[in-house]
């Protein structure tokens, strides 16, 4: 093996020894150029052995430990990384893309810092389409795309179907925030664009996200509140003023935080008690901010329906809307967990 293979694969592991196998042999049947590092974080569980083994068969495969956390998972794996790109994956998703797909786009879109590639979230397609497709974009046209992947961050802010210059990590000492619990992808991948030079879009799928495996952004979690709360006023801070995108990226997780939280089934509280929570949330400075910019015309757009009605302090109306997307969020759940239990 090359000392510096050409892609790094960094995979942060939390006891995950049902589902690290596939996702690593997903790369390995698929790539020569490589490197896999596991970042084992706190695991009570096999990850560990079930990882060990395979690192008998393939050399490429590499083992760290880290304390508890993704971020310090991904941390410690960027240091031990030496290939050209460095790209994220998650122990319970897979690789599709070959190597023999996958060169071609690097060479082409050798100058640029960031490749954001296309995706399947389960049995579903996130075909990119902008309008300026595998091209390297500088300046104001860089500038264009941030705003774009702003708009639908639960599409285009999270840090996997990506590949990142590691040269540019590396040089700008850019790192994943370790004091915050969630949108921390969203949060690196700001002050990654903020610092490189170019970025590119892809059409080309090259990462599935597996649905067939629980996910703790679907499960109730009251903490969760706080943790997206301190994520949004930390990113705030980083984010240009002139990017008018932010305002979609904050609504959308005003979405999260009522639809997952506040109005989901497994929520416990009483109307008043959920009431009190919300106002609670949206007298957050960053949310309130987003909020005050929601207008009549925005009643188009369901995903601000229940931001232009919570502006007008129509609490309970705004509530029905995210519990009918909770409802429809657990029928998914109950159909996808069917599934499972059949295959």
């Amino acid at each position: 093996m090359k000392d510096n293979p050409k892609y790094s694969f960094i995979i942060p592991a939390y006891n995950a020894e049902t589902t690290i196998t596939r996702a690593v042999n997903s790369i390995a049947s698929k790539m020569n150029d490589y490197e896999i590092i596991v970042a084992e974080n706190g695991s009570n569980d096999e990850t560990s052995s079930v990882v060990l083994d395979m690192m008998e068969h393939n050399k490429r495969i590499h083992l760290i430990h880290t304390e508890k956390g993704v971020s310090k998972a991904r941390n410690g794996a960027i240091g031990e990384a030496t290939g050209e790109w460095l790209i994220f994956c998650d122990a319970d998703d897979e690789w599709i893309a070959d190597e023999s797909i996958l060169n071609p786009l690097t060479e082409e879109l050798q100058a640029s810092d960031l490749i954001v590639c296309s995706y399947q979230k389960g049995n579903k397609h996130t075909i990119h389409s902008y309008k300026q497709m595998n091209r390297v974009m500088h300046d104001g046209e860089k500038k264009a795309v941030f705003e774009w992947m702003l708009t639908r961050p639960t599409l285009r802010m999270t840090v996997w179907a990506k590949l990142f210059k590691r040269e540019t990590i590396v040089n700008k000492g850019i790192i994943f925030d370790e004091a915050l619990r969630l949108s921390e992808d969203a949060d690196f991948l700001i002050s990654f664009i903020k610092s490189s030079r170019s970025i590119a879009v892809s059409d080309i799928e090259i990462y599935r996200y597996c649905t067939d495996t629980p996910s703790v952004v679907r499960s109730h979690d009251k903490t969760r509140i706080d943790g997206y709360l301190t994520a949004l006023d930390a990113i705030a801070d980083r984010v240009p003023e002139e990017l008018q995108g932010f305002t979609d990226f904050v609504i959308a997780h005003l979405n999260l935080i009522c639809v997952h939280n506040i109005f989901t089934t497994g929520n416990k509280m009483n109307g008043s008690e959920r009431k009190e929570e919300l106002k609670r949330v949206l007298n957050n400075q960053t949310i309130k901010g987003a909020v005050s910019m929601m207008g009549i015309k925005d009643m188009a757009d369901l995903n601000r329906i229940p931001a232009v009605l919570f502006k007008r302090k129509m609490y309970r109306a705004g509530g029905i809307v995210c519990y009918t997307k909770a409802l429809m969020n657990k029928r998914n759940e109950a159909q996808s967990s069917k599934k499972r239990k059949q295959s």
